[in-house]
């Protein structure tokens, strides 16, 4: 793979850096970009954050990563490392050559320099942000992960109220719009085969944060990334403990933050915090409301809540009722240690009503209306995995017939 043709530009008030990517197996190069507002003045043109962005992909297709461009030495230094971790939890992604011009990046006094939080006004950014409120002078929100480039309304609602949230607390909102992911994010690009699997998640996503961080140098030395899981359900993760300060560059330190709190801890937490209860969003179904109020981790997060004495005061989530959907919730295999220290916190409180929702949902308990429900939902999606096979059946046939 080439990086090539790293430009920088500022254009009414926008910075902007772009680079063209050609991978081995493309014939003609692909555009990655990013576009940042509350800063000051034009980024730089290093190529870190291209490298960050690019590097798992390389290592899935085993191609060496060639730079036509500067990066930091520190950073460069730090490629391996990130790549042995990478490669000890996933045998799939092989450690590959990085080809780049090497020089040093000049660090900011660290009491000059400025410290960003990762924010999109989740539970684990929620947390990280009081945690370090005082220290913290940025919040950065990125646009083209979770919420997508094509979705202006959800993009406008949470901007609006992350933006509500800085200027509540007194820090500068950073903004970043970036098309990463339909490059990078094997499981989503359309120049490559898609990967079977949840690319973002196993492998990216921890790069991707820092890449959106890394042209920030002149703002902040520091930016801190919020942790997905605590220290006692670590596994591998495309953010971790293990590898998040391994995309750290001359001008900027990745930290990975919050391991010592589970969910219900971040709760309790976040419970504490007015401003936090007001402003806490978890969903991103575009549905006019900041959380859907139907979607598992909209229930999931009203339980926590209720088990932590937080549900009544929680704005974020008036008007919605989680008993009424928990029946029929479908819970991931992977969420699971969630449900059971949401049953273990159900116990400590005394609710045998929320005990036994729970249990129905785990599978502990036989429920009539669990499993009418479940069974009529697993009709439909064969109903429609039907209908999808069908329609490909056709367009093939047509296609043959045409020939």
């Amino acid at each position: 793979m080439r990086i090539f043709d790293i430009k920088s530009a500022w254009v009414n008030g926008t910075a902007q850096i772009r680079a063209q990517v050609l991978p081995d197996s493309c014939r003609e190069p692909l555009e990655l970009w990013y576009h940042f507002e509350g800063l000051d003045g034009p980024l730089e043109t290093d190529a870190d954050p291209f490298v960050a962005a690019m590097l798992p992909s390389c290592m899935l297709d085993n191609e060496p990563c060639i730079v036509d461009g500067h990066v930091s030495k520190t950073f460069f230094d730090n490629l391996p490392w990130a790549q042995n971790v990478l490669d000890d939890w996933y045998p799939f992604l092989k450690p590959v050559t990085v080809e780049a011009r090497r020089h040093h990046i000049p660090r900011f006094d660290a009491d000059a320099a400025g410290v960003g939080c990762c924010f999109s006004g989740d539970v684990d950014s929620w947390y990280s942000f009081l945690e370090n409120r005082p220290q913290v002078t940025h919040l950065l929100t990125v646009r083209g992960f979770d919420i997508g480039l094509d979705n202006d309304t959800l993009w406008r609602s949470t901007r609006a109220s992350v933006g509500a949230v800085a200027r509540a607390t007194g820090k500068r909102l950073i903004t970043c719009e970036t098309n990463l992911r339909h490059i990078a994010d094997r499981g989503r690009a359309h120049w490559s085969p898609a990967y079977d699997g949840d690319f973002w998640g196993m492998c990216l996503h921890g790069a991707a944060l820092a890449s959106c961080a890394q042209p920030l140098r002149n703002t902040i030395g520091r930016i801190i990334v919020p942790s997905t899981h605590s220290f006692h359900q670590l596994k591998p993760w495309g953010s971790s403990p293990r590898l998040d300060g391994f995309w750290s560059n001359d001008g900027l330190d990745v930290i990975h933050d919050g391991c010592e709190a589970d969910r219900l801890e971040k709760i309790r937490r976040i419970a504490a915090n007015d401003l936090a209860l007001r402003s806490l969003r978890v969903c991103h179904n575009d549905t006019g409301e900041a959380n859907c109020g139907r979607c598992e981790k909209c229930v999931r997060t009203m339980l926590e809540l209720y088990v932590c004495g937080a549900l009544g005061r929680a704005a974020a989530f008036r008007n919605h009722d989680p008993f009424r959907k928990l029946q029929r919730l479908e819970v991931p295999e992977h969420l699971l240690p969630h449900y059971q220290a949401l049953l273990r916190a159900a116990y400590r409180i005394g609710a045998p009503d929320v005990v036994r929702s729970l249990e129905t949902v785990m599978g502990m308990r036989f429920s009539v209306e669990r499993t009418l429900a479940m069974a009529v939902r697993r009709a439909r999606r064969a109903q429609a995995a039907y209908r999808q096979s069908s329609r490909v059946a056709d367009t093939h046939g047509k296609r043959s017939f045409v020939a």
